[in-house]
């Protein structure tokens, strides 16, 4: 679990976990789960997880991770299911934050017959600039929701004790091709959740 965790992911835009940003996620851990005594070493004061600022900031240098991931789960047995949540909701943000930073604006050619729709009701260049822009928010949105639904299923399946399964691992089969698997979100014991 913790290799997953710290891994690359997938995709161009993927992000992976240093020691220093998981020992920070387990503090946070630690903070909610009112744990302090059993962590001498972390610090009294560190930055929320939600806090403002930049997500770089948010990591721990000269603490022990596994050290004390590991006292963490043998404290409470669901710590690791927190810390597989909360590590999958930083690596989301981070990823996030650079499709902010990299997401391409769209060129003439790809909005031009949009400006059909509306020429006439507004100057030239302001629809031009208005289309071009359009397009640009609504695919930062767009990717927003991608990520958002990739990110919360898991989750959302970790939460009520149950796994996703993609189409190839599930044991539920497709109706017309019961040699396929079908994608589900959730499976928990003989049930399957859409979520």
């Amino acid at each position: 679990m913790i290799a997953r965790v710290q891994s690359l992911g997938s995709g161009g835009q993927a992000v992976a976990l240093n020691e220093e940003v998981c020992a920070y996620l387990v503090a946070v851990i630690v903070r909610d789960l009112d744990l302090h005594a059993h962590f001498p070493e972390t610090p009294e004061t560190f930055p929320k997880f939600f806090s403002p600022g930049p997500l770089s900031r948010l990591k721990l240098a000269n603490v022990p991770f596994l050290e004390m991931f590991e006292r963490l789960v043998a404290l409470d047995p669901n710590a690791d299911v927190y810390f597989e949540s909360l590590a999958a909701l930083h690596k989301a943000r981070l990823k996030y934050e650079r499709i902010l930073e990299t997401q391409a604006v769209p060129n003439l050619d790809q909005v031009g017959p949009r400006g059909l729709l509306q020429y006439g009701g507004m100057n030239p260049k302001m629809l031009a600039g208005f289309l071009l822009w359009r397009k640009w928010i609504f695919d930062i949105d767009n990717r927003a929701g991608q990520e958002t639904g990739y990110l919360f299923e898991p989750i959302i399946a970790a939460a009520i004790g149950g796994v996703p399964a993609s189409a190839r691992k599930s044991p539920v089969k497709r109706r017309k091709d019961s040699n396929k698997g079908r994608q589900v979100d959730c499976l928990r014991e003989n049930r399957a959740y859409e979520i």
